[in-house]
């Protein structure tokens, strides 16, 4: 495990790092949980707007924490795979996208974004290397409107939406026991 906090063992939603540096945007986790015993944590992950109380999903399998960009509106995360890797996911908030980058790594830790380069470490405690990774030069393998595409257009939790939470948590645990098979 790493000594650094956060980390992809241990962290929580209170931690200050998950809010934006003008405090409208924040990212929040689901519950938590090891994607093996004594492995790191994942849990769906949701960027809640503040102003307007719109809660929106934007990962199903979030890895590790998040990192905001002090520049612009832009947070990243890594997220995991079924193959139990992991990626690099942007939400930015100013061009309306969630973009996922298609290079595979271990385990990310995440320490920040200067520019165009996220900076971190892939596999903090086994055959570790720096991080150094240009959101301009990776190949991206998805782009998701962030409002009206991933979250079926819905983003209070109301209603029919609530409903649509619970399915997907059944199909979370659904997948995860597929993981372990």
């Amino acid at each position: 495990m790493s000594s650094r906090y956060p980390n992809p063992w241990n962290f929580s939603n209170t931690d200050k790092n998950l809010i934006s540096k003008d405090g409208k945007y924040r990212i929040e986790y689901g519950e938590m949980y090891e994607i093996a015993m004594g492995a790191p944590l994942c849990a769906e992950c949701f960027l809640l707007d503040s102003k307007s109380n719109k809660k929106i999903k934007v990962c199903d399998w979030a890895g590790g924490s998040a990192v905001w960009d002090e520049s612009i509106m832009r947070v990243v995360l890594p997220i995991w795979t079924k193959n139990r890797s992991q990626q690099i996911r942007v939400i930015d908030i100013d061009n309306n996208k969630i973009l996922t980058f298609s290079k595979v790594f271990r385990v990310l830790e995440i320490v920040g974004i200067e520019g165009d380069i996220v900076y971190g470490v892939d596999s903090p405690i086994n055959k570790t290397r720096k991080l150094e990774f240009d959101l301009r030069k990776e190949k991206i393998s998805s782009e998701i409107e962030l409002i009206s595409g991933y979250n079926n257009g819905s983003n209070v939790m109301t209603g029919d939406s609530v409903n649509e939470t619970i399915n997907q948590k059944k199909n979370f645990w659904a997948r995860l026991k597929n993981w372990w098979s």
